[in-house]
């Protein structure tokens, strides 16, 4: 199967540039979104400040430039992603913040289950159409596992919230497992030993590397009138293995009745990675206490 040639990564901003905009996001922008969602009534989530002609400002505590850099390549690739217009860097205890177009719609997850059957096939259709249209792309980092530039990938699923690049599959599956200790398993270690060995089958399983956003969860994608109007929040993009992105967004409780969301992922015709999820699923037994949320 060829592949498309990947956008080009754009540079990083000037130091002094981005905290020029970092000043002007924090002194002007922030007051400027409190006036207008007062004016218009406006209920922003946290670190979301809705702004006027369309624009948006983001500084949450897992804002970083590499997440603009995601952003852009995304865009380029042709994806419904808001347009990037500036990052802002703040003090180094303070995460950075992004200047960005707005989509129009509201979250899946907000809506979900008021959506008819046509409705969710729609939007499940174009998912996979997306999620395809983001495979067709080729590394150009070759094999190695890393961040849409080349290097961390940032992920809530680690301790410290960040993976350092690893030069191949093996050696990434050997990072995620570093965490795990049997020092935890008292009484259990029969139980620990399983979990281990199920996980290992993982580093036998071939996968291709991937362009991968990290968290397609229904929270970050936007619908209006029974289609996807956008794919928000890029903080955790990367080339990753391609179970990756349903094993993340699947992550949670194994259960008899799967919500509506892990439902629609689950049908998706690219999604044939069972024996992942159950070798993801004793990982996260595994290292769930070093989870960043």
């Amino acid at each position: 199967m060829s592949h498309r040639v990947t956008p080009p990564v754009a540079r990083k901003g000037y130091h002094w540039a981005n905290r020029i905009r970092g000043y002007l996001h924090s002194h002007i922008l922030m007051r400027l979104s409190g006036l207008y969602c007062r004016m218009f009534s406006i209920r922003a989530e946290s670190g979301v400040f809705p702004l006027p002609f369309g624009l948006l400002l983001k500084w949450t505590d897992g804002t970083r430039e590499e997440e603009a850099l995601a952003m852009m390549v995304a865009r380029a690739m042709g994806l419904p992603v808001p347009r990037f217009l500036s990052y802002g860097h703040h003090d180094h205890e303070l995460p950075g913040s992004i200047l960005m177009t707005r989509i129009p719609g509201v979250t899946l997850d907000t809506v979900m289950r008021s959506l008819s059957e046509s409705e969710l096939s729609t939007i499940a259709t174009e998912l996979e159409n997306y999620i395809q249209h983001m495979r067709s792309f080729a590394s150009p980092y070759g094999s190695s596992v890393c961040g849409v530039d080349g290097g961390s990938i940032r992920s809530p699923r680690v301790s410290g919230r960040l993976i350092d690049p690893s030069p191949d599959l093996q050696s990434f599956h050997h990072e995620l497992l570093v965490p795990a200790s049997i020092r935890w398993w008292v009484g259990k270690e029969d139980r620990f030993r399983q979990h281990v060995a199920t996980y290992e089958k993982m580093t036998n399983m071939p996968h291709s590397i991937v362009f991968t956003h990290g968290d397609l969860m229904h929270h970050n994608i936007m619908v209006q009138d029974g289609h996807i109007t956008g794919i928000i929040d890029w903080e955790t993009a990367g080339w990753l293995p391609e179970y990756w992105e349903f094993t993340t967004a699947l992550r949670g409780p194994k259960c008899h009745q799967e919500p509506p969301w892990r439902t629609l992922m689950r049908s998706l015709p690219s999604y044939h990675y069972d024996t992942e999820y159950d070798c993801e699923w004793s990982l996260w037994q595994l290292t769930q206490d070093s989870f960043g949320y």
